[in-house]
């Protein structure tokens, strides 16, 4: 399948890059958060470079790093295949590390002149440590996804649900991740963003608040022809 993807040259290359810094707060904890965005793009391809973490004090901290790659296919440029390595660490759910990768089938749903829907499919596999518990588990993901450009601001909305297929011992480890976002330009090139992110695992047995965010962002782009 890859080898039909790859097939053809790649053209009008474009990169971004994102900044964030600001506020944090979930349950009765609040902090700051960091956040850093590099982003490439083509006609058939898309890279995206995620760096974010968050301190709220009192053992309660997230890291999170994330590299996503996809390729539109050529005969059928709605659809795409996509692979998405990445490393968290989130002690308000008890995870000391966790070194995770997806892969799979999207599909846009719909693109219009404001935005699009995209929804993906495929399989997880993940080793994390949870309060010093190895767990090695696989699962089928799925996840939907919305983009739209309001005539003074933009918005998005994330969900991701990975279903454990395999390799259940001790517990369970299904979840889902609900993320959005609402950003208001101020100037060219700065943003004031509100966000709220939950994830929580279907058993109960790892438990997380809300997290709700308020911060500064920057976008600027790179003359790189890479």
């Amino acid at each position: 399948m890859m080898s039909i993807l790859y097939g053809h040259q790649d053209s009008n290359i474009s990169w971004k890059q994102y900044a964030r810094g600001g506020g944090v707060g979930s349950g009765a904890n609040s902090g700051f958060s960091l956040y850093y965005r590099l982003k490439r793009t083509s006609e058939f391809t898309f890279r995206d470079l995620r760096l974010w973490g968050m301190e709220m004090g009192g053992n309660n901290s997230f890291a999170y790093l994330r590299y996503k790659t996809s390729r539109k296919y050529h005969s059928f440029e709605e659809a795409y295949a996509f692979s998405t390595f990445a490393y968290r660490q989130n002690t308000r759910t008890g995870l000391n590390l966790q070194y995770h990768v997806n892969q799979g089938i999207g599909i846009f749903l719909t693109s219009y002149g404001s935005g699009h829907i995209n929804a993906e499919v495929g399989y997880a596999a993940d080793v994390s440590d949870y309060l010093n518990t190895s767990e090695k588990t696989s699962y089928g993901k799925a996840g939907i996804f919305w983009d739209h450009d309001f005539p003074f601001a933009s918005g998005s909305i994330e969900v991701e649900t990975f279903m454990q297929v395999g390799d259940t011992k001790d517990s369970d480890l299904s979840r889902t991740l609900i993320e959005c976002e609402f950003a208001v330009p101020i100037g060219k090139s700065f943003r004031a963003i509100a966000g709220a992110e939950k994830e929580w695992y279907h058993t109960g047995s790892q438990s997380g608040d809300v997290s709700f965010s308020l911060s500064l962002g920057w976008k600027g782009t790179l003359n790189w022809a890479l």
